[in-house]
């Protein structure tokens, strides 16, 4: 999971996971949010399938619900901080 979070920065792409302009769950997943994003327009037909707009609710990683909030969100950004 981690790996997903760090890619963008470790790829040099933004200094942090927070300057990624693209679809992110990070900051959802540290406080067990939810993230929106909307179809992307140029690469999509207009009339096919997929929503315009979808919500997903971000859950802690199984293995993880024992720790406090603030704990987890520290060890996951350590974490992603030292991908």
């Amino acid at each position: 999971m981690t790996c997903a979070f760090a890619n963008p920065s470790a790829s040099d792409l933004v200094d942090t996971v927070e300057e990624w302009p693209g679809v992110t769950t990070f900051q959802a997943t540290l406080s067990g949010g939810s993230v929106t994003a909307s179809r992307p327009k140029h690469s999509l037909r207009d009339d096919g399938g997929l929503p315009e707009v979808v919500s997903l609710r971000i859950s802690r990683s199984h293995g993880f619900e024992n720790l406090g909030e603030s704990e987890w969100a520290s060890r996951l950004t350590e974490r992603v901080r030292t991908k």
